[in-house]
């Protein structure tokens, strides 16, 4: 009898935890999903020729193609940096 109370407690326990878990989980993912719009200004959409209807289903498919853009114009950036310092690091080595 103990041991069925003990699996029934921990099968609660676990599926609080877990509720709790992905709330917070997807409360950090809609917070870090603002400050990027934040940061680039990504609410308004680019001026185009398309009317508002036809514009609403592709605006998630947008924002993340312009988060990713976004980030690989920063990773080169980040990468041509290290390769400069390289460079500069071997010229001061000789």
């Amino acid at each position: 009898f103990l041991i069925i109370f003990l699996i029934i407690f921990l099968i609660i326990f676990l599926t609080i935890f877990l509720i709790i878990f992905l709330y917070l989980f997807l409360d950090i993912i809609n917070e870090s999903e603002n400050m990027i719009k934040k940061k680039y200004n990504i609410n308004e959409l680019p001026p185009s020729g398309l009317t508002e209807k036809k514009k609403k289903p592709g605006r998630i498919v947008n924002f993340y193609l312009t988060i990713w853009k976004k980030q690989l114009k920063i990773l080169h950036h980040q990468i041509a940096k290290t390769k400069i310092r390289r460079k500069e690091k071997l010229n001061l080595k000789i």
